[in-house]
């Protein structure tokens, strides 16, 4: 997760675990600035949120921004376009690339087998 600079939910999860048991302290509360500052506050993440900023303490909103420099923003789900996905799904770019790129075009066009998109 820290070498493709990602800030996301589940880099965040990555980076709490690893913080305490990790020599590459340092590097792991860049990642912990950078998700911090992209990643939008909710009933679902507030307490990883919080277990961050407790890492993060005594650093002002600059600090944590230059600390963030290079991380990428986290890609926001949007409605996936395939016919497999007509059930509600959300999927990010590289989610369809990797889950939708070996599902079989059926003969009327639609997606067949959108169980493998489920997985």
């Amino acid at each position: 997760f820290l070498q493709e600079r990602r800030a996301d939910v589940w880099a965040l999860e990555v980076y709490l675990k690893a913080i305490e048991k990790s020599d590459r302290r340092p590097a792991i509360l860049k990642g912990i600035a950078a998700c911090v500052r992209w990643i939008s506050p909710g009933e679902h993440n507030k307490p990883m949120l919080q277990q961050a900023y407790a890492h993060l303490e005594g650093l002002d909103a600059a600090e944590i921004k230059k600390m963030s420099t290079g991380f990428k923003p986290p890609v926001q789900p949007s409605r996936c376009a395939y016919a497999c996905c007509n059930i509600g799904l959300l999927c990010s770019p590289d989610e369809i690339q990797r889950t939708h790129a070996a599902i079989p075009f059926s003969m009327t066009g639609r997606w067949s087998l959108f169980s493998i998109a489920l997985r």
